[in-house]
């Protein structure tokens, strides 16, 4: 159900992109009126990439351009089981330290660190203790950005950055 509202409101989104224009000589709309169906423009491709992913690229924008709307939509919201990020970006999440290991270990691990952290009361320790945890958030958030540049399911890691508690 849940996937469900998530593709109807960005479904929703999507086509509020249309914009009415009338042809040339055409009266004012009634209070209303729908527009003539040969009157609705297809939606600008640049203006959809930029609301619903982190921005155009070059690649996106010629994916969505050959598939049309609809096509691209149903790609981004059913991706194939293979969603791969490109081999560099992939290379740089693997060499950071929070990719090493499973994510309940990495919860538990910043847990435990984060409740010692309380409990130490020398300025240097408690300094270099914090340290660490931030050095775990920057991890967490170059992961972030990686993803949410170079994955090509860039509708899907827009919901999960909006979906996601931010403090």
């Amino acid at each position: 159900m849940k996937a469900y509202a998530h593709a109807a409101a960005i479904l929703a989104l999507a086509s509020a992109f249309a914009v009415a224009i009338p042809s040339s000589g055409a009266r004012a709309a009634q209070p209303g009126a729908q527009p003539a169906a040969s009157t609705v423009a297809t939606p600008d491709p640049i203006r959809v990439l930029d609301c619903l992913t982190f921005g155009p690229t070059e690649t996106d924008l010629e994916k969505l351009r050959r598939e049309g709307l609809t096509r691209w939509l149903d790609g981004q919201l059913h991706p194939p089981r293979t969603d791969a990020l490109p081999p560099a970006a992939q290379a740089q999440i693997d060499s950071l330290a929070i990719a090493q290991k499973p994510m309940a270990a990495l919860v538990a691990d910043i847990a435990e660190k984060g409740k010692a952290l309380r409990d130490i009361a020398d300025p240097d320790l408690k300094r270099a203790a914090q340290q660490v945890l931030n050095d775990f958030a920057r991890q967490a958030a170059t992961r972030d950005i990686l993803r949410d540049l170079y994955a090509p399911t860039q509708l899907r890691e827009r919901m999960t950055w909006f979906s996601s508690p931010r403090t």
